[in-house]
């Protein structure tokens, strides 16, 4: 690994700084709790964003309702889907996207329904895709009936 040249012609490894140069000192990896929060930039999606929200438009452009998600302890996320005043015809599934492509499918839903709510426990909600960055309602053969893009409250 190449270093820096100290005063005395030594080479030292490099090491991590703050803007002015000063040596950032990393937390021993033994001082990070298993269940805690962790280092943002690593802890998953759906503990570190929520709560998200976003409305939801048919793909006519009108609004047809809301979806909300939200962390509702430590372990359980709680995404809920509701209609104004019912859920789309043709509505059969609801799946959470990300931008690059990813998805999960979080369940049935049906045109009958004004709502619907899915509790995800963390081994659920350890799979969403991260980032998570929309909601979509899908019917038969996957085609997209209505949408909600999914923004920080």
């Amino acid at each position: 690994m190449p270093g820096s040249v100290d005063a005395a012609g030594s080479e030292r490894p490099l090491t991590p700084s703050n803007a002015l140069g000063a040596p950032v000192v990393a937390p021993e990896p033994s001082a990070r709790q298993a269940d805690g929060p962790g280092d943002p930039s690593t802890t998953a999606w759906w503990r570190r964003v929520p709560p998200v929200a976003g409305t939801l438009t048919a793909s006519d452009g009108r609004s047809i309702g809301t979806v909300t998600i939200l962390g509702t302890d430590g372990d359980t996320l709680t995404i809920t889907v509701a209609g104004d005043p019912a859920l789309p015809a043709g509505a059969t599934r609801a799946v959470l996207t990300s931008p690059d492509g990813r998805e999960e499918d979080l369940g049935v839903v049906t045109p009958d329904m004004r709502g619907v709510a899915f509790v995800l426990g963390a081994t659920s909600a350890e799979r969403l895709p991260d980032p998570v960055h929309a909601l979509e309602l899908r019917g038969p053969g996957g085609r997209v009936v209505a949408s909600a893009v999914l923004l920080p409250v």
